[in-house]
């Protein structure tokens, strides 16, 4: 498909509005062409990033506006990521082996890399061992003049399939006096570089700054993963195996789940007909080895889901308007029931429903 120009006149079938039906785990790059794209509520338009080597979310999916994007016909596409591995919180690095720094892609060596394995379904990882920066605050060698805000902080990218890291600076005084990491990035060989981005319209200049990795801590490691293939219909969180580290590292793995069976009520007495139930988005993973948060609970943002009103009691036979989006399954999120009269009767218990995949529908319209 070539690219299509923007502009006014009757759209006809000679450039027609074509419906995209995913399933869970399934994906569909974007031909080369201008679209306005209406992912559907558990769709999300995604691109690819050469230098993690895996595919980003560029929004949430919502009831909402639509997307306009331009396709180069392989860099873009829609995703449905229910039912999905999308990450993982790395929660025990296992024992240092600096011959084992690196980035070591799913398909590695089992006898000589690095490998993580789900217990259940197709999705295969890719395992990042050391390269971190130093969680200390960088140093700050040239603090500059004349600064209002806080200039921009950017790190040089680590080698195809790390992790960059980031930051923000401080200004006290016209000068910069410190930068503080919010990611630690993944899989550098050397300490990368700092580059101050003078703020639009500010007019500081001349501050100047280092960074160092982390030798210590992370070293020899497994210190971050990342998806080589999502998997799919997953409904219960896998346990993940390690090889090729000592020291029993251990990764929770982070899921993409939407409801499918809206969870039943006992004790509901103040509940009856006209009752709304909301199921509550959550996080988990645990706590990382790393301040990586934006490439392990940050990989998408929750979204509580909610059904039909009931005509039950007990919200038997309940169907479900949007399913939400949580990285726990339904067995542990928090359910609340709004009722036509206000009131939730305080014996009220639910027992869990399901969640997992569903199938989503979009629409890509050629402009």
């Amino acid at each position: 498909m070539s690219i299509m120009t923007i502009g006014y006149g009757l759209k006809s079938l000679a450039n027609p509005s074509t419906s995209v039906t995913l399933q869970s785990g399934q994906g569909q790059v974007l031909p080369q062409g201008q679209y306005m794209v209406m992912p559907g509520k558990y769709t999300f338009v995604q691109w690819y990033d050469p230098v993690s080597t895996t595919w980003k979310n560029m929004q949430a999916p919502v009831h909402g506006p639509c997307f306009y994007l331009s396709s180069d016909g392989y860099n873009y596409r829609l995703f449905n990521p229910t039912g999905t591995i999308v990450g993982g919180v790395v929660t025990n690095g296992g024992t240092a082996n600096t011959a084992k720094n690196g980035i070591w892609p799913a398909v590695s060596s089992t006898v000589t890399g690095v490998t993580v394995t789900p217990a259940s379904g197709v999705a295969t990882f890719n395992a990042i061992v050391g390269g971190v920066v130093s969680a200390s605050a960088p140093t700050i060698t040239n603090g500059g003049v004349n600064y209002v805000f806080p200039p921009i902080v950017t790190f040089s990218n680590p080698p195809a399939g790390g992790l960059v890291a980031t930051g923000y600076a401080t200004v006290s005084g016209g000068a910069v006096t410190g930068i503080t990491i919010t990611n630690q990035g993944a899989g550098y060989t050397s300490a990368p570089t700092i580059i101050l981005t003078t703020a639009y319209g500010d007019l500081g200049s001349g501050a100047t700054a280092t960074t160092v990795l982390d030798t210590v801590t992370n070293t020899g490691k497994l210190v971050a993963v990342t998806m080589a293939n999502w998997g799919q219909s997953y409904t219960s969180v896998p346990a993940l195996t390690i090889a090729g580290l000592a020291g029993s590292p251990a990764v929770t793995a982070i899921m993409c789940f939407a409801v499918t069976t809206a969870p039943t009520a006992t004790g509901a007495t103040n509940l009856g007909n006209g009752s709304l139930v909301y199921f509550g988005a959550g996080l988990t993973g645990g706590a990382n080895t790393t301040t990586n948060p934006a490439y392990t609970t940050g990989l998408f943002t929750p979204r509580i889901g909610y059904s039909a009103y009931s005509t039950s009691a007990t919200l038997a036979g309940i169907s479900i308007i949007d399913g939400g989006l949580s990285q726990i399954d339904a067995s542990n999120l928090a359910v609340v029931a709004a009722t036509s009269n206000g009131t939730v009767a305080g014996a009220t218990t639910f027992a869990s429903g399901a969640s997992g995949g569903v199938t989503d529908q979009s629409f890509v319209v050629p402009i």
